[in-house]
């Protein structure tokens, strides 16, 4: 319990001794606080991470995952460079992030230009659609600017879904690539 703290009025050596106590475990607490938290996030978009992903779905009664992939990816990173391409996926997870917020989803970063929504809903095919085609459209009206890193381009993304029960990030995964 880092949140503990030892009274003392004393103005003496152990007075001295409980105040470094509480700083240390006051620092303690706060470093441990930054490490749940990261160890839940990814770095770069700030999105909730796989880890995240797979604590997140337990809770869920209906999962429907839509997992996306930015095409040619690579194509953006080898053209424009590594700082470039972490601006595409910064700007992109920034998106995903409103379009999740308001369809009361989660979104996640799985890693590299991998994207993951999750919804908790009874799967309705015409709906997975839409949400589908409601993403795309919105993309196609993104232009990713940054004068400073030369670059103005769109982008677009294939996407896999799945719904059940089983593994569902490896079947969204087999649709994707499908």
């Amino acid at each position: 319990k880092f949140n503990y703290k030892i009274d003392s009025d004393s103005k003496d050596e152990l007075g001295t001794l409980a105040d470094s106590c509480n700083e240390m475990a006051e620092s303690i607490y706060t470093l441990n606080k930054d490490l749940q938290k990261k160890l839940y996030t990814d770095d770069l978009t700030k999105l909730k991470n796989r880890r995240a992903f797979s604590m997140d779905i337990k809770n869920c009664k209906d999962p429907i995952l839509y997992l996306t992939d930015i095409d040619f990816f690579k194509n953006i990173n080898d053209y424009y460079g590594a700082d470039a391409g972490n601006f595409i996926l910064i700007e992109f997870a920034n998106m995903l992030k409103e379009f999740a917020l308001q369809n009361q989803m989660s979104i996640y970063r799985l890693g590299s230009d991998e994207f993951l929504i999750l919804q908790d809903n009874e799967f309705n095919k015409k709906e997975a659609k839409n949400v589908i085609e409601n993403l795309i459209k919105i993309l196609s009206k993104k232009r990713f600017v940054n004068k400073k890193l030369h670059i103005d381009t769109t982008m677009s993304i294939t996407c896999g879904i799945s719904c059940g029960e089983g593994s569902l990030l490896e079947k969204a995964d087999l649709a994707l690539n499908e």
